[in-house]
């Protein structure tokens, strides 16, 4: 609503950015992408792209989140990519027709999962989608999903948003075209898919920052949480 109101013409907006509500070390995430990747069958040679979210269809749009990795797997050709979904909601049936049966070892569709196992999950992934339209609402949107998966060490996959360019480090691979929706993402996003390797993945990693001051549930040596405070130019 902060990016809403400046697209408006308002001087000024506070925001409060979003925190991952867990913490986890580096020998819990290994344990928990263990446990995930076994339950699904996934080879640990895999590299795996994902989403957590509600999966509420638009019929304005035709889209959930989601969507986007669903028709970039059906045109990834390698068999060492496999997307995972976790969330439920009106879209995933159409989500799962989508996929086809063909497409069943690509990809998987975890439902709804408790809050507490988000974390354990996330740990699976190599890459997270953050899927966001660079329009006046979206090319503002600071959502609670980046430091989730900041929280776990994730390079996030999104759109050439404003946010990828105002937040410090090298840790997010931009996406071409203004909705997720878009054949030109799509295409982008299969031909990411279709390229990339665990070493790129791994320097992307490693990029990420330990703290992000945005992400933080409070600001250092005072019980407020953090806020922002944002200018239009």
């Amino acid at each position: 609503m902060a990016g809403r109101a400046l697209s408006y013409g308002t001087k000024y907006a506070m925001t409060a950015a979003g925190w991952a509500p867990f913490q986890h070390s580096e020998s819990e995430r290994k344990a928990f992408r263990k446990q995930i990747r076994e339950q699904y069958d996934i080879p640990e040679h895999h590299i795996v792209v994902g989403i957590v979210g509600s999966l509420n269809w638009s019929k304005r749009v035709g889209y959930c989140y989601g969507f986007e990795l669903v028709q970039a797997a059906k045109r990834v050709k390698r068999e060492d990519v496999t997307v995972i979904i976790v969330g439920d909601g009106g879209g995933k049936a159409k989500l799962q027709e989508l996929a086809g049966e063909d497409l069943g070892h690509k990809i998987i569709f975890t439902g709804r999962v408790p809050r507490e196992q988000v974390p354990m999950y996330l740990s699976a992934f190599d890459l997270a989608s953050l899927p966001q339209s660079i329009d006046q609402v979206g090319a503002f949107r600071y959502t609670t999903k980046i430091s989730e998966y900041l929280s776990v060490g994730l390079p996030i996959l999104t759109g050439t948003l404003p946010m990828t360019y105002d937040l410090q480090g090298d840790w997010v691979y931009r996406i071409y075209g203004d909705t997720p929706w878009s054949e030109t993402y799509i295409h982008s996003l299969a031909n990411f898919m279709e390229t990339i390797t665990f070493e790129q993945i791994r320097q992307k990693s490693n990029n990420i920052p330990k703290s992000f001051s945005y992400f933080r549930k409070r600001t250092p040596g005072s019980s407020r949480p953090a806020v922002h405070i944002r200018r239009s130019k």
